[in-house]
């Protein structure tokens, strides 16, 4: 045999049917063989066998098996000139086999016919080819590819093509769907195609276009409606109780995924190991009829709601506490349905988690539609199951009033912190039930013992009259039955109480350390002569409570170890003392707070509404960046407040999760983006990395979902009025052309720019009438998906008419650094390369920065030759994951 080993790596031997090797006819003579033709015709035969074995390369014979290349290539290939041969990679980046132009471009402007010039033997799903048009269509035009047989040419949604969708010289670019052909781009264009004004229906047609979808309908209050299969907009924000008490989070999109990122191990669900996501859970409903409407962190679970009827509260992770509400004390790995609200024919409307602080007991309280409240979870000897029993509940439970039968009614919020700080629940009527620990006599109840069932709070301990004057109530909570608890109450006249400890001051104005109270005290000091509108607790033993007043001024009460104040003061306050030191505006503007951590890891969030519009600033434990302030382990008598940094869009939502000594703040827009700062050693930022590479996030960043995200659609709202307050994405006519609103602030009042001015602060040109014919704007768009965009993303414009650029114009969503080439070249050049920039040294460039505009273009080639084909090349990209460049130019 010529050939020895196995393939592919086989070696030609020779051979004289006894010896092998180099010296064949050496070692036979040595042998004493005699030279026979015998030898000779063997020998040979072996060298014509393995000459047959290979390829001529002339063509002379073929192949009889695959030929692996061991890593090499084929070099200097020709351009293929049948379906059988190769494609080069020159031939699918310049489209030579794709792209048809003239003579192989023929039949009539509505009776296309296509020659590839390499037979295509059948149709097939998915065949993609571009040609250019010769003639402009006056009716629904077919296709007849390499004369396989005539074909539709229809709109993406099935609907046929209209006179003017292809005009003589566009490069169309069609798809067969295994029916007929599909355009998948049209053409932008006022009614007539003469550059007059547009009607309103026109205009609405060019919004379709431009977005790239046939599937908008106009309704009946002219919102327009996209049909849209992903949508990775965060429609869900999770809800904490001040924190979560774990290093994982989760979220909803608008297209109904459910979402989990960070140390997913600790509720059971761990695919490929912590610090990597977000993953998608699998939900057991369909998401077309049914949607999520709230997410609630624990512990070791997730709780999810959703908008089902009845039975609409599910679990997910631990239950060693029975707080799977399943019966079960065993993990739950999949998203499992609590089966005992679909029983009792209940619809849950809100639910509250226990604030772990260093502690693991879980337990949960849920609001029905109805007003009734359920328990599950922890109980042991503080009662916080709150039915006279120790013994953990693993199916919730109808809380009821000492009789063990009758239900609490009209239920309308429910408090609690660690399970050894008590429980509370309001009612409508302004009720106000206690339960649970008696630490420090924090219930109110006169005394330190744990109440076994929920009891109303009543005008006086022993009175028989209950109180109907509770508007709010507070708990912080303590992580060992002999630490710390307090509970602060809000009465409708906007006066503040308070029962517990006293060691920090609870804002009775005793005396610090000096024991607690167990029957409610007003607050003392200015805040008693002051209507108080809102409070916020936590802190754990080491507590805070913030007030804020009707006029939007906050104080606060408690420990200030950690500088909290913002006066450079650490000593603790015994009274209400307000804030020092707010950030311009928010004096007299706060809306919400958060008191987040404990055990002297405390950090304060304040939310403060100025000119419509929410920010939010912070202060205190910051060793994890979770102020998002850029600064960490700042000593407590140098702390100041100061804005959270990194907020992009308007803010819609946000809230802490993590323990109570690592956590971070997380942030959602309207525009459906996730942002998160602060501890990162579990992956809790979302940011798709391994484990360590990124243990702490100083400013707000995005959470990388995997999910593109959808700009909220553009809402049609008729002619423009100065009186109607307009939201970004909505679009208005005004003197015949339509705008569409940019700012992120809704407004009133800001009228869209007089032509030719084709963008202000507030409105951007969108499709343009008479007024505008000699003026237009090119406009591209780069997006990362929710990743920084990368280096050498490139997209093309194809330009019909002639034009001098006037203007460039570079927008992005967040702080970044980006630089990107424009390049303009004949149609017979395609594609634009980087010799072909027409920028010089001034490309439109951000640099640290979210925009930038240029209306000098030094040294640019501004003149463009009408069907020019422009290319725009990202040459650079630091931090910004979606961004637009727009160039205004006017017609020649």
């Amino acid at each position: 045999m010529p050939w020895t080993g196995s393939s592919p790596n086989q070696t030609y031997q020779r051979s004289d049917g006894t010896r092998t090797g180099t010296q064949v006819w050496q070692e036979a003579e040595a042998d004493g063989v005699d030279i026979v033709s015998d030898d000779h015709d063997t020998h040979d035969q072996d060298m014509a066998d393995s000459i047959n074995a290979a390829l001529k390369k002339d063509g002379g014979n073929q192949a009889t098996a695959n030929l692996p290349m061991g890593g090499y290539r084929h070099t200097n290939v020709g351009e293929p000139t049948a379906l059988t041969q190769y494609h080069t990679l020159k031939g699918a980046i310049n489209g030579t086999h794709r792209f048809i132009t003239a003579p192989n471009v023929g039949g009539t402007a509505d009776a296309v016919t296509l020659t590839t010039g390499f037979s295509v033997g059948r149709y097939a799903a998915g065949q993609q080819f571009s040609y250019l048009v010769e003639s402009t269509n006056t009716a629904a035009p077919t296709i007849d590819l390499d004369g396989l047989g005539t074909k539709d040419l229809k709109r993406t949604n099935g609907n046929a093509l209209e006179a003017g969708d292809l005009y003589a010289g566009a490069i169309a670019l069609v798809e067969y769907d295994g029916t007929q052909f599909q355009l998948l781009n049209r053409r932008i264009v006022d009614g007539a195609g003469d550059g007059g004004d547009m009607t309103g229906s026109e205009i609405v047609e060019a919004i379709n276009v431009a977005l790239g979808s046939d599937d908008w309908q106009s309704v009946a209050t002219t919102e327009i409606i996209p049909a849209a299969d992903v949508d990775g907009r965060v429609a869900v924000h999770p809800t904490t109780n001040g924190h979560s008490g774990a290093k994982f989070c989760a979220c909803a999109t608008e297209d109904g995924r459910l979402l989990v990122w960070g140390d997913v191990a600790a509720f059971a669900f761990n695919p490929v190991g912590d610090a990597y996501g977000p993953y998608q859970l699998p939900v057991p409903w369909d998401v077309s009829t049914v949607s999520i409407e709230a997410i609630y962190l624990g512990g070791s679970y997730i709780l999810v709601q959703t908008d089902e009827a009845t039975g609409n509260l599910y679990h997910i992770g631990a239950s060693t506490h029975g707080q799977g509400g399943n019966g079960s004390t065993s993990a739950v790995t999949t998203l499992t349905k609590i089966t005992q609200f679909t029983t009792d024919a209940v619809r849950i409307a809100s639910v509250k988690t226990e604030r772990a602080s260093g502690n693991t007991e879980a337990f949960w309280f849920a609001i029905t539609t109805g007003g009734a409240l359920y328990s599950c979870g922890y109980s042991g000897a503080t009662h916080t199951m709150g039915y006279n029993s120790t013994t953990n509940l693993s199916t919730p439970r109808k809380m009821t009033e000492s009789d063990g039968t009758t239900p609490l009614a009209s239920i309308t919020a429910v408090y609690c912190d660690s399970y050894y700080a008590p429980c509370a629940a309001l009612t409508s009527g302004g009720k106000l039930y206690r339960w649970g620990s008696g630490t420090d006599g924090a219930h109110g109840n006169n005394s330190t013992s744990a109440m076994t069932w929920p009891d109303a709070l009543e005008t006086s301990h022993g009175s028989g009259t209950d109180r109907t004057d509770i508007a709010e109530a507070v708990i912080a909570g303590a992580t060992t039955g002999t630490n710390r608890a307090v509970m602060w109450i809000r009465t409708s006249a906007g006066a503040i109480e308070v029962s517990g400890s006293r060691y920090f001051g609870n804002g009775d104005g005793a005396a610090l350390a000096s024991g607690a109270i167990n029957t409610f005290q007003p607050a003392s000091g200015a805040i008693a002569s002051l209507t108080v509108s809102k409070i916020r607790g936590g802190g754990g033993e080491q507590y805070n409570c913030v007030a804020i007043t009707s006029t939007g001024t906050g104080y606060l009460c408690g420990r200030c170890a950690g500088g909290l104040l913002g006066n450079g003061s650490t000593t603790d306050l015994n009274t209400f003392t307000a804030f020092s030191g707010l950030p311009s505006g928010f004096s007299g503007a706060l809306t919400d707070a958060v008191v987040a951590g404990g055990a002297g890891s405390t950090a304060i969030y304040l939310e403060a509404t100025i000119s419509g519009v929410k920010y939010i600033a912070s202060i205190g434990h910051d060793t994890y960046y979770a102020t998002s302030k850029n600064t960490s382990a700042v000593a407590a008598a140098s702390q100041t407040w100061g804005l959270v940094q990194g907020t992009w869009g308007t803010l819609q939502a946000w809230n802490i999760f993590g323990t109570y000594n690592e956590y971070g703040l997380l942030t959602l827009n309207t525009d459906g983006e996730l942002r998160y700062a602060g501890a990162n050693d579990q992956g809790q930022a979302g940011m798709r990395h391994a484990p360590g590479v990124l243990a702490k996030v100083p400013v707000l960043q995005p959470v990388d979902l995997g999910v593109p995200r959808i700009l909220k659609p553009p809402v049609f709202r008729g002619a423009y009025s100065g009186a109607t307050t307009y939201y970004k994405q909505d679009v208005a006519e005004n003197n015949g052309s339509a705008w569409i609103y940019i700012n992120d602030t809704p407004g009133a009042g800001n009228a869209p720019p007089t032509l030719p001015t084709t963008s202000n602060t507030y409105w951007r040109l969108l499709a343009g009438g008479s007024q505008n014919a000699a003026t237009a704007v090119i406009a591209v768009d780069f997006d990362g998906g929710g990743a920084a965009i990368s280096a050498n993303t490139s997209t093309v414009r194809s330009i019909p008419f002639a034009c001098t650029i006037t203007k460039a114009e570079l927008l992005a969503d967040t702080t970044g650094s980006m630089v990107i080439d424009v390049q303009v070249d004949t149609y017979g050049n395609y594609p634009p390369t980087g010799a072909d920039s027409i920028c010089a040294a001034a490309k439109p460039t951000i640099a640290s920065s979210n925009k930038a505009t240029d209306s000098t273009l030094t040294g640019w080639t501004t003149a463009v030759a009408a069907d020019s084909v422009m290319r725009f090349n990202v040459d650079s990209c630091s931090g910004i994951t979606a961004a637009t460049l727009s160039l205004t130019v006017t017609k020649t």
